[in-house]
């Protein structure tokens, strides 16, 4: 393995990513913070987090891959603003994200 420390992403923001390896492949599922012209604050209202994206590896040491865009704000009824913190289960043969 390498001792450089690079970022797995670089053309897209991402925050407070979820791992899991399913079938020996890893798949990484972050927050995606859009870029806005937004005033920066502290209330959490300084981010445009519409969709969710998912990233994998087939392992560690190969690229990250962009999978795009698996759900978004406007497919989920409930959402009013933002999308933080995704996770995913598999469960009786369905992964839930």
């Amino acid at each position: 393995m390498s001792n450089q420390r690079k970022p797995l992403v670089t053309h897209i923001f991402t925050a407070d990513p979820s791992v899991h390896v399913f079938n020996g492949k890893i798949y990484i599922y972050p927050s995606h913070d859009i870029p806005h012209n937004g005033e920066d604050n502290d209330n959490g209202d300084e981010y445009l987090m519409e969709d969710y994206h998912v990233l994998s590896m087939d392992d560690i040491e190969s690229p990250c891959i962009d999978n795009g865009e698996a759900l978004h704000m406007k497919d989920v009824k409930w959402v009013s603003k933002q999308m933080w913190a995704p996770d995913l289960a598999y469960s009786n043969g369905r992964y839930c994200l």
